[in-house]
């Protein structure tokens, strides 16, 4: 069964945007329950819920974010993923050397559509940073479901 697990800093904007998305497209595309999907945060609290704007950037996407809880990454989390997925270079960077076990498990989200960029964190920015980032994961997960399909086969 594939796994894919996003990451971000917080586990309270992007990578929780990213999974939820991300379930949407399987929904849509594939098979949902064939895959485990997860997120989590380098620097997270734990428990923590999605940022207001996330949320908000969700609701009007018809998607819910209400109930996630924030998660910090961990050996135990990071063991049950095939592929991990960061939204930074730093985060990827950070995870390769605490975790040098996953390291050639750990990519930038970027790279399923072929290219190699960070994606912004909208933290403190207005509500259509959040819509704009939104946005920008669905399209790139669209774009590069076939190419996450092999990464995490």
């Amino acid at each position: 069964m594939p796994s894919l697990l996003f990451v971000c800093t917080g586990n309270t904007c992007r990578s929780p945007m990213a999974e939820t998305i991300f379930r949407d497209l399987l929904r849509c595309e594939d098979k949902p329950e064939a895959w485990t999907v997860a997120s989590a945060g380098t620097w997270a609290k734990e428990g923590q819920p999605a940022t207001a704007n996330a949320r908000w950037a969700m609701r009007v996407r018809g998607l819910d974010l209400a109930g996630h809880r924030a998660h910090r990454v961990n050996a135990e989390i990071l063991s049950a993923f095939g592929l991990v997925l960061v939204m930074e270079d730093g985060h990827r960077q950070a995870l390769q050397v605490e975790f040098p076990e996953v390291a050639d498990r750990v990519h930038l989200l970027s790279e399923a559509v072929g290219e190699r960029y960070s994606i912004s964190d909208p933290n403190g920015e207005p509500p259509e940073s959040y819509m704009a980032l939104a946005d920008e994961l669905a399209d790139l997960l669209r774009r590069g479901l076939p190419r996450l399909r092999e990464m995490a086969a």
